[in-house]
């Protein structure tokens, strides 16, 4: 009988365990970004390549979705919207919050529209354009980048 209930303490333990390891990679899950209690998921741009590629040619991006780019260390990212089909905004973030927010609209043949911020960043959202205005996101938030 003691080896009956050892089995099963043994089971419960173990169904604890995995409970306990699925919420808490469902709730710290990688590749996303926090933004005053909104979560995105986002594809990462850590290499040169990857950042000068960006979302050119892209010409739909999900809701709740992203482009974070990932820099060294922090500096003025100038960003323009060369080959980009879809207006995008721009959110510039440096020690875990929001130093400057722009949208763009895509290019034309004339013209190649780029924004340089007020404030050094290490990182840089790029989200559908409307997403900050949707959730009044603004200088100063607080962000949480998991990746």
């Amino acid at each position: 009988m003691k080896k009956i209930y050892l089995v099963l303490i043994a089971i419960l333990l173990s169904i604890g365990l995995i409970l306990a390891t699925n919420y808490l990679l469902n709730h710290n899950p990688k590749n996303t970004v926090l933004i005053d209690g909104k979560q995105f998921k986002v594809e990462l741009a850590k290499t040169d390549a990857e950042r000068e590629k960006g979302l050119m040619n892209s010409d739909n991006l999900d809701a709740d979705t992203g482009m974070l780019f990932i820099f060294k260390k922090s500096e003025i990212q100038t960003f323009w919207m060369k080959n980009t089909f879809i207006p995008l905004d721009i959110i510039w973030i440096d020690k875990d919050k929001i130093v400057d927010i722009a949208t763009l609209d895509p290019d034309s043949p004339d013209f190649t529209p780029q924004y340089t911020p007020k404030e050094k960043a290490k990182y840089v959202l790029e989200l559908n354009a409307g997403t900050v205005e949707e959730n009044d996101f603004k200088i100063g938030d607080k962000v949480k980048i998991n990746y």
